[in-house]
């Protein structure tokens, strides 16, 4: 993940300015048709007993919970996987868990920031 979201950045950095959409379900769509072009095994708005987590990706070896903010940060993000305690819904998974959280700015139209963090 963390080798990856350079490349998404800099793939929004090329994006078109007249074709986005500002706001946080453009960035969430681009990304899932994305993962979906590229064969992953992706869920957006995946819904649990508090909420709809934004985006799910499940490798053979791990899970990864992503909440998605615009104009915000990613400790909104991180803050709001443990609040709704989205990681309970793959208590029963032995894949490796992973929290990502992305931001995406609006003056930039493009990633902010992210932060991912493995679960021990």
């Amino acid at each position: 993940m963390e080798a990856f979201l350079p490349h998404l950045q800099t793939f929004y950095k090329k994006f078109p300015y007249t074709l986005v959409n500002n706001n946080e379900r453009h960035y969430q769509a681009v990304l899932y048709t994305i993962l979906l072009i590229l064969g992953c095994d992706v869920t957006p708005e995946m819904p649990t007993s508090d909420g709809r987590i934004d985006m799910v990706l499940k490798t053979k070896r791990s899970i990864y919970v992503m909440e998605l903010k615009y104009k915000k940060d990613t400790e909104v993000a991180m803050e709001q996987i443990d609040c709704k305690d989205y990681l309970a819904a793959f208590a029963d998974d032995s894949r490796k868990k992973y929290k990502v959280g992305i931001n995406f700015s609006e003056d930039r139209r493009s990633i902010d920031d992210w932060k991912v963090e493995a679960l021990a």
